[in-house]
């Protein structure tokens, strides 16, 4: 075997060199080894190879938080180690492939290397890539807590909990067949080797429970009064212990891991593999030249936020009716049709969900595709979810843009789907609005 200096190798090659890898199910059990190396992959392609150091791997690729010790942390050593041990196990059982990609000790840039099947020409080795330098983190820089990594992997079991929960209740029911519609409507996402990156939104709330660490490096607080008969609702709380409360930013509201459950039945019934992560591990900018699904609302999601941040609609606080609201930036000084009606006499509450579609940014080769999932509130955002998921719902989307005079549906767009809901469940759901957004480009993460 030997390689071809001779011919370079295009983004397109190099990035379909690095799908095939993904798709091999090499990293099935790994989210970060994928995620580290898609990163470190897709920014050589880029021409972005001098950006790839030890520091911002670990916090764009592995969710580590901005300022976190080298020197405490070797997640992106150890990583690399075990990457290189991967790829050339793959190497080695792929000897047809046409481009193989390799990473080499001492850097975190990764070759890719065209090769034929002929003997081996030592002159056309790839030059040695010189050892990258470590970047000097800040002084005083805060180490990273044990509790981070147990409370994103607690986000990730839930929705999985949550996933596992849906299915079962599908079993029940006579599951519809992968429609051509359902097809359409997902796109890039519906093909084999989306490998979709589904971007879970978490909230910031007070933790409230007996006993909280004291060694914590977050500050806690008494609880109120008023929290110790709530909490003895559903809790055990013995006589005479006190309760406290400690903030925490990576919660899921039960919404949301339905949302994320609704999401799962479309993926797995196209085939897709996907990954499932919570926001604070997969930022914006892991979102570039990816097909993803991003869960979740703008107050509790800087993501949302930002994909949102120049669409027709998004969702804010409305001081006219004192709730969210889907809000029409076109009109905004005018009410909103869209807003909560809660707590009706018969239990049984209105609420919006927003479904946003728009080509992903930074695509190299094939098209890829963003979709947001939003709402008042998450039982508004599972709404969204859900409405999308169905073959059902998906055929009501394209009789909305049929009466705007459009066939098919736009590369970017928003629709609002109105849902009943009762005790946070979808009772119902149904579009109606529906918009296309121009023009269709792709959003800038930043």
């Amino acid at each position: 075997m030997s390689v071809v200096r001779s011919a370079p190798i295009s983004p397109e090659e190099k990035q379909s060199a690095l799908e095939v890898v993904l798709a091999s199910g090499i990293f099935a059990r790994s989210v970060q080894l994928r995620s580290f190396f898609r990163y470190v992959c897709e920014k050589e392609i880029a021409g972005q190879a001098d950006e790839i150091r030890e520091y911002t791997v670990g916090i764009e690729a592995l969710g580590r938080p901005e300022g976190y010790s080298l020197a405490e942390d070797s997640a992106v050593r150890s990583r690399a180690h075990e990457l290189r041990q991967r790829l050339d196990k793959f190497n080695a059982e792929n000897p047809a492939a046409a481009v193989y990609i390799t990473i080499p000790k001492g850097t975190y840039v990764p070759v890719f290397v065209r090769r034929k099947h002929s003997g081996m020409d030592e002159e056309d080795t790839p030059a040695p890539v010189p050892p990258m330098s470590v970047p000097t983190v800040r002084a005083g820089a805060e180490p990273r807590h044990w509790k981070h990594l147990a409370l994103s992997a607690i986000v990730v079991a839930c929705i999985c909990a949550g996933i596992a929960a849906r299915e079962a209740l599908d079993s029940l029911k006579h599951q519809e067949p992968v429609s051509s519609v359902l097809v359409d409507a997902w796109g890039p996402l519906a093909r084999p080797a989306a490998d979709v990156l589904v971007c879970v939104g978490t909230k910031m709330h007070l933790l409230v429970r007996p006993n909280l660490p004291r060694n914590s490096p977050d500050p806690r607080y008494p609880a109120f009064p008023d929290l110790y008969p709530l909490f003895k609702r559903h809790r055990p709380l013995a006589p005479g212990t006190d309760l406290f409360m400690e903030p925490a930013d990576r919660s899921l509201a039960f919404g949301e891991v339905l949302a994320a459950a609704s999401i799962s039945r479309p993926l797995s019934r196209f085939g897709v593999g996907y990954q499932i992560l919570p926001e604070v591990i997969a930022p914006l900018g892991t979102l570039t030249n990816r097909n993803s699904v991003v869960v979740g609302i703008p107050m509790d999601s800087n993501v949302v936020t930002k994909l949102l941040s120049s669409t027709v609609y998004t969702i804010e606080y409305s001081p006219a009716v004192d709730e969210l609201a889907v809000i029409d930036r076109r009109a905004p000084s005018r009410l909103t049709p869209y807003a909560a009606h809660l707590a009706t006499p018969e239990k049984v509450n209105v609420l919006y969900g927003l479904i946003t579609v728009m080509p992903s940014a930074g695509v190299i080769g094939a098209p890829k595709r963003t979709v947001v999932f939003s709402g008042l509130g998450s039982t508004g955002t599972d709404c969204a979810a859900e409405f999308f998921s169905s073959a059902k719902g998906i055929n009501e989307l394209q009789n909305s843009f049929r009466k705007h005079g459009k066939n098919g549906f736009p590369a970017s767009y928003q629709a609002v789907v109105r849902c009943l809901s009762s005790d946070g469940i979808v009772l119902s759901n149904e579009c109606v609005d529906s918009v296309e957004l121009v023009p269709s480009i792709p959003p800038q993460l930043h």
